[in-house]
């Protein structure tokens, strides 16, 4: 196998767990997580894309759900309630310790990870960010791919795709990359991911701020 010179993270579901911001805005809302979730789908690939705010979609869901809260106390409950996940960050630690490359590849909307990157300064492991509201492509869309490629300047192979999206994974797998799947037997997944870049043996400690 060629040897994997990026290691490639996503965010919510390997760093960030976005699931706490929406049970959140959803208590905001007077709703469930799960009905919130089902009105995201109608503007998630808007929001993801970078075609609209976020305001515009906190005012739509202030609309729908006849709130009272006001739209930019939505915005920040949710940016306030994303959650590190430690696991993710003492594995990103451990690597950029050992002097492996990190990427973030992120389907995500404006302005979040201005946010993220504020208040979690450890984002300086990674040395490339995309994020798909400013490259207006997004994943599993294969020129998602094929964009961190050019960047990059890497090979499919040399490539190791950490998500917690089977259709993500799914694509990075038909597109040539390394993948592992982060759900599930997260330390699991942490021991595969220094396997493959050659640092078996190796525990992740978690991250500390």
């Amino acid at each position: 196998m060629q040897k994997i010179k990026y290691v490639v993270f996503d965010v919510g579901g390997v760093l960030v767990n976005w699931k706490i911001g929406l049970s959140a805005t959803a208590e905001s809302l007077g709703t469930t997580k799960d009905d919130l979730k089902i009105f995201l789908k109608k503007y998630i690939d808007d929001l993801e894309l970078g075609n609209i705010p976020d305001d515009d979609f906190w005012k739509a869901a202030i609309a729908h759900y006849k709130g009272s809260a006001e739209y930019y106390d939505l915005g920040n409950i949710w940016v306030q309630n994303l959650k590190r996940i430690e696991s993710g960050w003492g594995l990103a630690r451990k690597l950029h310790e050992k002097g492996v490359t990190l990427a973030i590849f992120t389907n995500n909307w404006l302005g979040v990870m201005e946010h993220v990157i504020k208040n979690n300064p450890d984002f300086s492991y990674f040395s490339f960010i995309f994020d798909s509201s400013q490259e207006k492509v997004k994943k599993p869309d294969k020129e998602a791919y094929k964009l961190v490629e050019d960047r990059l300047g890497a090979t499919p192979s040399e490539l190791l795709f950490i998500d917690d999206s089977e259709e993500n994974i799914a694509a990075a797998r038909d597109q040539g990359w390394n993948t592992v799947m982060y759900r599930g037997d997260l330390e699991k997944a942490n021991s595969l991911v220094l396997e493959l870049v050659g640092l078996s043996g190796i525990e992740p400690e978690t991250s500390a701020m």
